[in-house]
């Protein structure tokens, strides 16, 4: 080999080594024929990669690249399906290049009369690499070419002790191998088996990726109620009844894991309270509303009236409930039986506290308020 065919070589091999990197499939293509076929002058190469195992559960190997459009079958079985054990007439592969694989061995094939390979009988073949005996018949790839010269090395990444495919390497030449070229094309398909199992693990990523990403999307629903709970903005007088706060709060813990109550008793952050009420009602997704408070009179006893505060935060739910643009979905509003509602709030659906000598009806109370948050997530 010449200096200059060596530099041009060396230069080439620098640039597949970075087409590794990019992991550019076309561009690596491209430089690996200009290598194989302008620079060796080679006629033509394959590259195969053992598959899924076909219909039958026979292990197969389908074509990748190749300088050749072969109108013949892509996929090929690596054992003749027509052998039989002890068979004479038929071979275990259906050819070289399988025998090739199966057997992981480096083959430089010619025929012992330096003729044209053909895939008929009565031809003696030589594997001048790795000196196999009982060589398979030549698989004619029907480039129309008379072959001489072919050679088979499996494709493995170090640490791989079995091939994943291989690459054939064809010549219409009877080469005579040499130590310098069987290290050169060694090295080439090297290179090809590092880049291609570089693209498998790649594709394994994405596709494993994607369905993580799947699994993720369809899992986002329950991941925003774990994360982003429904705000529940809860509005009271502070002289409420403690026994329907006491229900109240209780539905809400049943449905913590999807609600997230609000009551303006906690909020401790320092500012201006009006201010920070609206940021909370505005920002809610559901709301309960209990509109009464208790008014002491000597003569009529405990009374309820409506607490001019809750009122006008009702006010604001119902007009966000109106709102095209609000989170607002939904809000409860609950006062207590024999207490007239104002005219503003008249047509709305309440949930009416019902009491026996004073005490509330803990049970058809809790029963309609559940029946309208069991929805709420």
């Amino acid at each position: 080999m010449n200096k200059d065919f060596s530099n041009q070589l060396k230069n080439l091999v620098s640039i597949l080594n970075t087409a590794v990197d990019d992991v550019d499939e076309l561009k690596f293509m491209n430089l690996l024929e200009k290598i194989v076929v302008d620079l060796f002058g080679m006629t033509f190469y394959e590259v195969q990669i053992e598959d899924k195992p076909n219909q039958f559960g026979d292990r197969q190997l389908t074509t990748v690249w190749s300088n050749y459009q072969i109108d013949n079958e892509t996929t090929v079985p690596i054992h003749n399906p027509k052998y039989k054990e002890g068979s004479t007439t038929e071979s275990k592969y259906t050819g070289q290049t399988t025998y090739a694989f199966d057997q992981n061995k480096c083959m430089w094939i010619t025929a012992k009369d330096k003729s044209v390979l053909k895939s008929v009988k009565g031809i003696e073949y030589v594997d001048s690499w790795s000196k196999s005996e009982d060589i398979p018949p030549y698989w004619d790839c029907e480039t129309g070419k008379d072959i001489r010269t072919s050679i088979i090395i499996p494709l493995k990444v170090p640490g791989m002790p079995r091939p994943f495919g291989f690459i054939n390497f064809e010549s219409e030449k009877y080469l005579v191998r040499n130590d310098e070229l069987k290290s050169i094309f060694k090295d080439i398909s090297n290179i090809v088996a590092i880049y291609i199992y570089m693209l498998k693990i790649n594709k394994f990523k994405k596709e494993h990726l994607m369905r993580m990403m799947d699994n993720l999307i369809t899992k986002s629903s329950v991941i925003e109620n774990l994360i982003n709970k429904s705000k529940v903005f809860v509005a009271f007088p502070a002289r409420k009844d403690d026994e329907v706060m006491s229900v109240i709060e209780g539905l809400l813990g049943d449905k913590e894991d999807q609600l997230a109550p609000v009551f303006w008793n906690k909020m401790r952050k320092p500012g201006i309270i009006d201010n920070q009420l609206a940021n909370e009602i505005t920002s809610c997704k559901y709301a309960i509303v209990y509109l009464s408070e208790e008014q002491k009179d000597e003569k009529k006893g405990t009374q309820y009236v409506d607490n001019l505060n809750v009122f006008f935060e009702a006010g604001m739910l119902h007009a966000l409930s109106w709102e095209k643009e609000s989170i607002t979905q939904e809000w409860i509003l609950i006062h207590e039986e024999g207490h007239q509602m104002p005219f503003d709030l008249k047509h709305l659906r309440a949930v009416v506290v019902k009491r026996a000598d004073g005490k509330i009806k803990e049970t058809n109370l809790a029963h309609e308020i559940k029946e309208i948050i069991k929805l709420w997530k």
